[in-house]
């Protein structure tokens, strides 16, 4: 097992939505052309590396030993929902909701990630003149494995001295 990252956890959420609810999902600070209207987007906004500590295991690997340590790191992750109608985008926001809150939960198990938290849907609606583009959105905080591993060497053979030994 290796350690989690953003980028995998990114492939999970975007993969995991997109099939529920056919509907693309970009970065939030993405300089590309924006998909048409009602689409997604997410943000990672906050990453605790190791907040919760995990186990960690020893196992013998030919005359070296690995040593792991599996944490629990914890990511806050802001996603919106974008329409050129405010009815939509409360409607496409409560599909990514409900992915999070419950159709999802088998998927991101299977990656080990685990749904912490899901936030209230909020208006974040912004005026660019000269029309409004309606946003909906919630933050959801997520926790996933992350295992750092370490090779050392096996004391495999030693001798003891007598003290007089010793210079």
């Amino acid at each position: 097992m290796r350690g989690i990252n953003i980028q995998d956890v990114r492939n999970v959420i975007v993969g995991g939505i997109n099939k529920h609810t056919a509907l693309e999902t970009v970065d939030t600070d993405n300089p590309h052309t924006r998909p048409e209207y009602p689409y997604y987007s997410y943000k990672v906004t906050s990453y605790l590396p190791y907040e919760f500590t995990g186990q960690s295991t020893i196992e013998e690997v030919e005359d070296k030993y690995k040593e792991t340590i599996y944490l629990q790191p914890q990511m806050v992750i802001s996603f919106n929902s974008y329409a050129a109608d405010v009815v939509v985008a409360y409607e496409t926001i409560l599909k990514a909701w409900e992915w999070f809150k419950y159709v999802g939960y088998q998927e991101l198990k299977n990656h080990n990630i685990v749904v912490v938290d899901v936030g209230s849907i909020q208006d974040r609606t912004v005026f660019l003149s000269p029309e409004y583009q309606y946003r909906q959105g919630f933050d959801v905080t997520l926790r996933a494995v992350h295992a750092i591993e370490r090779i050392v060497d096996a004391l495999k053979d030693f001798e003891f001295k007598k003290e007089s030994e010793i210079e």
